[in-house]
């Protein structure tokens, strides 16, 4: 261990970000772009949508990448994926839906090696628990990850709330479409929203989109 490891301890080896954009234009441009630089780097990239819709929204804005991704159509474990991660020439980034992904227990370090792998999520689920699974996911590879949760302040996470009106207060600041903020302040606030959610709904149905989960989970409650 070096010294400033052991002065201030290890870097986590799972690192959680929240990337807020105005629209949800700018948050695919920005995802779009992450992951094409990941492909141009050589490094392992794995796309997660919570709905079906947002991973064709998703899959439509990647053809920006030199090679298409793969899509992952069925349960992903944790040793699965490590051996998609131990492919010394297999794509670099994938798809999946996040109920695709199965937690698991993290191997040794010496099996994960030092590798690396960028998460990137397309979206804030209404529910904090579905994204802590994600984050289960990466935990029990046993690698280095950084996931990425992309949001933007017209997803429909945000919007029925107060997205609006941040995404007026946020322009009148000087944030440009283009632009985007790490986390912060915002990052406390989206799980605030999801707290509410998760406090008020107690029977959950599965949808192909955020709009019609928001419709047949939170409606009159």
């Amino acid at each position: 261990m070096g010294l400033w490891s052991w002065i201030f301890g290890k870097k986590p080896r799972v690192e959680v970000v929240d990337l807020v954009t105005l629209s949800r234009t700018a948050k695919f441009d920005r995802l779009a772009q992450g992951a094409r630089k990941r492909q141009q780097e050589g490094s392992a990239c794995l796309v997660v949508a919570h709905f079906r819709a947002t991973l064709d929204e998703a899959r439509t804005e990647l053809t920006v990448l030199d090679a298409p991704p793969i899509e992952v159509e069925q349960p992903l474990s944790c040793e699965a994926m490590n051996q998609l991660l131990a492919q010394p020439r297999g794509p670099s980034v994938w798809l999946a839906l996040a109920s695709h992904l199965e937690p698991g227990h993290a191997p040794p370090a010496s099996e994960a090696g030092d590798r690396l792998l960028s998460i990137f999520v397309c979206e804030r689920h209404f529910l904090l628990q579905r994204d802590d699974a994600i984050v289960r996911f990466a935990e029990g590879l046993g690698c280095r990850c950084r996931v990425t949760f992309y949001v933007s302040l017209g997803d429909p996470l945000m919007s029925p709330v107060s997205g609006e009106g941040i995404a007026v207060e946020l322009r009148r600041t000087g944030m440009k479409e283009d632009d985007v903020i790490e986390g912060g302040m915002l990052g406390g606030k989206i799980r605030q929203y999801q707290q509410v959610f998760t406090d008020r709904i107690s029977g959950i149905h599965d949808a192909d989109s955020a709009e019609e989960w928001l419709r047949i989970n939170a409606s009159d409650r």
